[in-house]
């Protein structure tokens, strides 16, 4: 019995010990402010999850608003890129346009000289070789001076000889200067070689482009008007000798002449 009673109490004393070890737990779980704070923390543990994961939606929805933005700036690169390249495209095509239409211009200009140029070469051959003169001066020695020599100003300096019906400027420094009478392309040609005929700082020289025919001297076209002409020219170049001509020889075809000028 005494075995048994000895079995009995350390059993008792087992329950005792782990009654006084559960009994704080036990107090923790049926307390009520235990209760709460705990629920406190789950509440918050939820919160903090919730919040997490707005956090994270958040940080997806700016992911993808820069992704887009990045997109929408690399689309507007390209585009400015592409525009760039469309405008130079646009200018190249337009000077284009612009260089052919001046060209076409200068070509239609240039035609239209040259068929003046001709008309007035085949006027020249058509009134013949004794009223027509060559016309030169030296350009580089007085290029100030050589700008005065325009198409009106040749008029007004050959017009003291006689009527001029027609100037042809050519190349630089150069000129076919049409009188109406042989007479008056006789008289600039001689007072051409004895005498300053233009500008005195850029004389003018002046020559037939092509020998005028012996029957010129005989022909009546001179008139009794001649001698007046001689004597009032005499009067205005005292200067001027008798005619005195070294002329190159006669060709037949003026018109070559005048190629050869023009060219």
């Amino acid at each position: 019995m005494l075995i048994t009673g000895v079995a009995v109490n350390d059993d008792e004393d087992d329950y005792d010990a782990a009654l006084r070890m559960m009994l704080p737990l036990l107090m923790i779980v049926v307390d009520k402010e235990y209760d709460k704070k705990w629920k406190a923390k789950r509440e918050a543990l939820k919160r903090y999850e919730a919040l997490d994961e707005q956090r994270k939606q958040m940080r997806q929805k700016l992911e993808a608003q820069e992704a887009k933005a990045k997109q929408e700036r690399e689309k507007q690169k390209r585009e400015s890129a592409q525009n760039a390249v469309a405008e130079q495209l646009r200018r190249e095509w337009q000077r284009q346009t612009e260089q052919i239409e001046i060209d076409a211009q200068v070509a239609r200009k240039r035609h239209r000289e040259e068929q003046e140029m001709l008309a007035e070469q085949s006027k020249a051959a058509r009134m013949g070789s004794d009223t027509v003169v060559k016309v030169k001066w030296t350009v580089a020695d007085n290029p100030e001076a050589a700008a005065f020599y325009t198409k009106d100003f040749l008029t007004t300096c050959l017009s003291e000889f006689g009527e001029v019906t027609a100037v042809m400027l050519g190349k630089r420094g150069t000129a076919l200067v049409d009188f109406h009478t042989p007479s008056a392309a006789r008289e600039a040609v001689e007072c051409s070689e004895r005498s300053t005929v233009g500008l005195p700082q850029l004389p003018l020289h002046i020559s037939f482009v092509s020998q005028p025919s012996s029957e010129t001297d005989t022909a009546p076209l001179f008139g009794s008007g001649y001698a007046e002409t001689v004597k009032q020219t005499s009067d205005r170049h005292t200067k001027c000798a008798e005619p005195s001509f070294a002329f190159e020889s006669f060709e037949s075809d003026i018109l070559s002449r005048m190629a050869n000028f023009t060219g």
